[in-house]
């Protein structure tokens, strides 16, 4: 539970996990010294934003950290 949501584990490797609930969802993508999480949560139904727009927010911000060491 993240939020107090249920979250469905959607797919996920040795580097990342990525889940959704009716309310947004959650992304965590490991580096070498941290974990970067990312979770959103909707405003609605008709909210627009995507659970995969904070997959690539998150997977480049764990990329940059990779590419500097961490």
């Amino acid at each position: 539970m993240v939020g107090g949501e249920k979250n469905l584990f959607v797919r996920g490797d040795e580097d990342s996990l990525i889940g959704k609930s009716k309310k947004g969802g959650i992304v965590a993508y490991k580096t070498e010294q941290a974990i970067v999480i990312g979770i959103q949560q909707l405003q609605g139904d008709n909210d627009g934003r995507k659970v995969e727009n904070v997959t690539a927010v998150v997977g480049k911000m764990a990329d940059y950290l990779k590419e500097q060491g961490y």
